[in-house]
């Protein structure tokens, strides 16, 4: 907590420079543990593609992840702050076992955990929607021509915070556009969309020159504008920012503060 907060409640410049530099220490210190839990895991899922292997049953297996995690990149720590890259560009593979086809090599354009479920029911031989409410929105990745849709596929993230407020973001190619969503003032005003963060991947990768001047958006992001225009009113349409408190029981409580969320 106090490195979290060392990062993101003061700023590492408002710190004594020795108290900065052991904030930074420890960040790499909690980097180098992270990076040992991911060999312990690649250990175990050796084990488990062996057995799966020789058990002989047709197996698609995708290996991916919710987020990220910082560790004092933007002055962050841990995750569930933010929709910068290190915590929404997660790994994203898929191995076929016994028959089941996936195409060697690296895919036309990046992926999402939207198209994990049409892959595996496609795999899987079930059929499924695309449209309507009850629709998928994903990519089937084992077909040939839903993969050549990637490359110029909008991906929308989201962030909920109750200090922060609603933050959405969209890439597209090399683009990404950042805004804050709020609801109007009454229940049938319009959302309130305020453009924050705006970065050109190829020439900042990093994600540390915002190309937003006067809250405007940039000139070649009005695509991306439009995408989260579309996505805060489908919000607006569905009561999203008229949240109230949960009432939880007292056996939710505990099990939530079990857990670590509360």
């Amino acid at each position: 907590n106090r490195v979290r907060n060392d990062f993101e409640a003061q700023g590492l410049a408002q710190l004594e420079p020795e108290r900065a530099e052991q904030a930074r220490s420890a960040a790499r210190l909690m980097h180098d543990w992270y990076d040992e839990e991911i060999l312990a895991m690649d250990a175990d899922l050796r084990r488990l593609f062996d057995a799966l292997r020789d058990s002989g049953r047709p197996t698609l297996v995708v290996i991916t992840s919710d987020h990220g995690e910082h560790f004092g990149e933007h002055g962050l720590m841990e995750h569930s702050n933010s929709v910068y890259k290190e915590l929404v560009q997660v790994p994203f593979l898929m191995l076929g076992y016994n028959g089941v086809v996936v195409p060697i090599g690296e895919l036309p354009g990046p992926p999402s955990v939207i198209d994990i479920v049409p892959t595996m029911y496609s795999a899987a031989g079930l059929r499924y929607g695309v449209s309507g409410i009850d629709g998928l929105q994903g990519l089937n990745l084992l077909d040939d021509s839903q993969r050549t849709l990637l490359p110029g596929r909008p991906l929308k993230m989201a962030w909920s915070s109750r200090t922060a407020g609603d933050r959405i973001a969209v890439v597209q190619g090399a683009r990404k556009l950042i805004a804050q969503a709020q609801g109007g003032e009454f229940i049938d005003s319009e959302p309130i969309i305020t453009w924050l963060e705006a970065y050109q991947f190829d020439e900042d990768p990093g994600e540390q020159n915002n190309l937003i001047e006067a809250g405007a958006v940039p000139k070649g992001f009005d695509s991306l504008a439009t995408e989260i225009e579309e996505a805060v009113i489908n919000w607006a349409g569905r009561e999203f920012f008229q949240r109230t408190d949960a009432q939880l029981s007292a056996a939710e409580e505990a099990l939530l503060k079990e857990l670590g969320y509360l």
